[in-house]
């Protein structure tokens, strides 16, 4: 089993949004979480409010992941905030920052095809660190999320520890070995 609930920081390349959410329920003290999602049409279970999350990251591409996840999630404390553009990223976003009643401070958005201008106009109150446009090949990696029906994913865990000495080494796990170890 692995020690879910010490983890404050969480990177998740190619993971699905249900996985995903059962690691989150467990991921309680979570500050920095950064998400590669893919699609998958499985019903997403109800998440547990992330208190401490300050940092939230998402890189997946296409808009319904976007819109069902953060459908989901809960948390006061978010400041910081990645999300690629998809069709109604203002309806999305407004949403999303309603509900979580945070106070922003910098919102990145990426593969935009609109104006830093607008996003300035349409959130006046948040720093906006970034608008990116990026291309197709900027995802290469994400081309072929599967070979020979197995997926790759790997989690990259770090836990708070008194000393930069004491951090192990990062966990690479295959999906099936992320499924026997997610309860």
């Amino acid at each position: 089993m692995l020690p879910w609930a010490q983890s404050t920081i969480l990177t998740v390349h190619s993971i699905r949004p249900s996985s995903c959410v059962n690691i989150l329920n467990q991921t309680e003290g979570l500050v920095y979480c950064n998400l590669g999602l893919y699609p998958d049409n499985r019903t997403l279970p109800s998440t547990k409010p992330l208190l401490r999350l300050q940092t939230l990251i998402l890189s997946n591409i296409l808009a319904d992941v976007t819109v069902r996840f953060l459908a989901l999630l809960t948390s006061s404390s978010l400041r910081r905030f990645q999300i690629p553009e998809e069709p109604s990223i203002t309806d999305t976003l407004s949403a999303f920052l309603a509900r979580f009643n945070c106070i922003l401070q910098e919102l990145c958005i990426t593969n935009s095809t609109r104006s830093r201008d607008f996003y300035q106009r349409t959130y006046p109150s948040v720093k906006l660190e970034c608008v990116k446009r990026l291309f197709r090949e900027d995802f290469e990696d994400y081309g072929n999320l599967e070979s020979d029906g197995q997926l790759g994913t790997e989690i990259v865990f770090f836990f708070q520890l008194d000393s930069v000495n004491e951090l192990p080494p990062p966990t690479y796990l295959t999906s099936t070995e992320l499924d026997g170890n997610i309860s």
